[in-house]
């Protein structure tokens, strides 16, 4: 009996001890994904974000993340930058149920950026306040469409409308900030109510100007997207908690 027992043992442990080392060596290549990442958008180093963002389309965004239809404020629009802020339902408390779509323009014609939750605007994004030019509130009504537009066909999952109302930010050229250092990295990985990978991080960034230096805490979430056996970063969604 004592020798079925140890056997018993062996067998269970043989096959717990592969599936943990499994998971702590995917935490290990989600951490350094998440700091790499992190430390290339601070940098604005668009070479090292592209390698570390999806490719594919159906990525970038993801499943729609509000029950039923976001409240839109008025936008705020700075010549070729528009924030359109929002409250909603979300789907996981993960995410703050406040936050604001992100749009550049590109000639006349304004695209998603970035969907973004947070509580309060985090002053380091430089975000827009308020329209300050008339051309800026000429724009209003046309960010307002597009952001119920995009809104729309996310939630239907139309990726050929998503395609065409996004920007692909990360295709910009390299603007680095080598003044730019990311310290005191924390990482700890959950799983949203719909089964991807939420990776939460804490850093600090300090920024360097010769002799002096600003530090700020930097803490927030990404989602984790596998595309062809690697782990990218769904950089269009961002989670901040500041």
């Amino acid at each position: 009996m004592q020798r079925l027992i140890w056997i018993s043992i062996f067998i269970i442990v043989a096959t717990i001890v592969p599936v943990w080392f499994a998971y702590a060596e995917g935490d290990a290549e989600q951490r350094e994904i998440v700091q790499d990442y992190l430390t290339a958008y601070a940098r604005n180093d668009y070479a090292k974000l592209r390698s570390r963002l999806p490719t594919q389309d159906e990525n970038l965004f993801g499943p729609y993340l509000f029950d039923g239809t976001p409240v839109l404020q008025r936008p705020k629009v700075s010549d070729t930058q528009a924030l359109v802020e929002f409250t909603a339902k979300v789907k996981d408390d993960k995410f703050p149920a406040k936050g604001g779509i992100l749009l550049m323009r590109r000639d006349d014609n304004w695209y998603v950026r970035q969907v973004l939750f947070y509580q309060k605007v985090p002053a380091v994004f430089n975000l827009p306040k308020k329209s300050v030019t008339d051309q800026d509130r000429n724009y209003e009504p046309v960010v307002t469409r597009t952001s119920e537009q995009f809104l729309k066909a996310w939630q239907h999952g139309d990726m050929d409308d998503i395609t065409k109302l996004s920007h692909r930010w990360m295709d910009s050229d390299d603007d680095p900030n080598d003044g730019m250092s990311v310290s005191h990295f924390e990482f700890s990985k959950s799983t949203t109510r719909w089964g991807e990978p939420f990776a939460r991080y804490k850093a600090r960034l300090t920024y360097h100007w010769g002799i002096l230096s600003y530090s700020m805490k930097f803490d927030g979430g990404f989602i984790m997207v596998k595309e062809n056996g690697t782990w990218k970063v769904r950089g269009n969604i961002m989670v901040l908690y500041f």
